[in-house]
């Protein structure tokens, strides 16, 4: 996903497994990806990078904490933030950031039923 010759100490991307899509109201994971809703490719390419960057600006200690909630995926061949809806609970201000981050730059999402941790 990253240039081979970039720099980054963000997480090598996984891909999560297959998950049920969910309801409104019954999902657990949000999958935000590099397309926009009309279908273009969203800009700059290391974006998934950077908005995960964003856990390096809070406090050591809210960091860690929030860590475990946000992933760098690839889903269905798309750079992709798997933002875990336990976020929510952990640190509310931070996962309204990631849901506007997507509204504001009409970014496609994805709401899955359920996380695959096998690969992180």
């Amino acid at each position: 996903m990253a240039d081979a010759n970039a720099t980054s100490d963000a997480p090598q991307p996984t891909t999560p497994q297959a998950a049920a899509a969910a309801t409104d109201d019954d999902w657990r994971e949000l999958v935000i990806l590099g397309k926009t809703e009309g279908g273009g490719r969203f800009r700059p390419s290391d974006w998934c990078d950077r908005l995960y960057g964003v856990l390096r600006a809070l406090d050591e200690e809210d960091a860690e904490a929030c860590a475990d909630f946000v992933h760098l995926v690839n889903y269905e061949g798309n750079k992709a933030v798997m933002v875990d809806r336990q976020l929510e609970e952990a640190n509310e201000q931070l996962f309204k950031f990631f849901s506007r981050f997507a509204a504001d730059n009409n970014l496609m999402t994805v709401r899955l039923a359920r996380a695959d941790n096998a690969n992180k």
